[in-house]
């Protein structure tokens, strides 16, 4: 370890990069993003590895977000490290799919980075998610609505994305790039509460919270690290509970007594999994349609038949035992 990398060390050895390994690191200018690339730096040079930046402009501040993209490409240049640059029609995609501009942005950005690893030869995109976004994002979830996947946070890593940082605080982030003389940029919106959501939790109600505890951060993070673990044990039982479920194109069938004999926390992940294995996956099913669900499963006369509709076109029809969904 040097003093370059301590605080990658605080991640688990299996998601931060090998020996000799290629790796993307998403950039987007702030002081997160270029102190996790001055890390990454490093971290690569001492072990035969080599890093790619990657930044994304939106087009969705004028020239500011113009700026941004400047100055990545002339940080990237003076410390000679690759980069590879990509630009979306975030207002433009936010309609065409009917969705937020917070969400069109981060659709386009994860698609843009993944494109860019595969182009790259990089196994793995890591990005500068922190302590504090995480807490963030567990109250968001919590206000929003949520079950235990929402209270659980982000993962260190999940579908070859690598967030490495999630035990450093911002506070800590800024102590880093101070010490080692790192530049970046700072997006005018961030320090706007009423611009997003995410904002007015950072600004006003996060500085509560760690008045009541300085640590609370880092607290959150921790709950949210233990709650995984649940979750995963969940998702490993309704796994196995479905195991035998009776599939073919177009079906998906599961008895009622495999449904009825679960724990009633894994009820709604082995119907989840029921949809996985559909093939139609499991967006657009809310917690309402599972309620729906198993409440036919629980209703249902015997020698009954009861239909229901669900997203995505799919049907479910309970009959003689058996939950089936087409």
């Amino acid at each position: 370890m040097t003093m370059r990398t301590e605080l990658l060390e605080r991640a688990p050895r299996e998601i931060l990069p090998g020996g000799g390994q290629g790796v993307l690191c998403a950039v987007s200018g702030g002081l997160d993003s270029m102190c996790l690339l001055f890390m990454l730096n490093a971290w690569c040079a001492e072990r035969g590895g080599r890093v790619t930046a990657a930044h994304f402009n939106h087009q969705l501040r004028g020239e500011a977000a113009d700026r941004d993209e400047a100055f990545v490409r002339e940080t990237c240049r003076a410390w000679d490290i690759p980069l590879t640059v990509g630009r979306g029609d975030v207002q433009k995609h936010a309609r065409q799919e009917g969705q937020t501009t917070e969400e069109a942005a981060r659709n386009l950005r994860y698609q843009f980075l993944r494109q860019a690893a595969e182009a790259g030869g990089c196994g793995r995109v890591y990005t500068a998610h922190h302590a504090d976004d995480n807490a963030e994002t567990v109250l968001l979830n919590l206000i929003r609505g949520t079950g235990l996947r929402g209270l659980a946070g982000m993962d260190w890593q999940r579908g070859g994305l690598c967030r490495p940082l999630l035990d450093v605080t911002r506070a800590e982030l800024e102590d880093y790039a101070a010490r080692w003389n790192i530049p970046h940029v700072e997006d005018e919106t961030n320090a706007d509460p009423e611009a997003a959501s995410r904002n007015l939790l950072r600004l006003q109600v996060m500085p509560l919270l760690k008045e009541l505890n300085p640590r609370a951060a880092e607290h959150m993070g921790k709950t949210a690290r233990q709650l995984q673990v649940i979750d995963r044990s969940l998702e490993r039982d309704a796994a196995a509970r479905t195991a035998h479920a009776e599939v073919r194109e177009g079906r998906a069938a599961l008895s009622t007594d495999a449904l009825h004999g679960a724990p009633e926390a894994v009820r709604p992940r082995m119907l989840l999994r029921l949809l996985d294995l559909l093939g139609v996956g499991r967006r657009d099913v809310g917690a309402r349609h599972l309620h729906a669900l198993l409440d036919m499963a629980e209703r249902t006369p015997q020698g009954g038949e009861t239909l229901l509709s669900l997203p995505r076109g799919v049907t479910a029809r309970c009959c003689r035992g058996w939950l089936i969904l087409e």
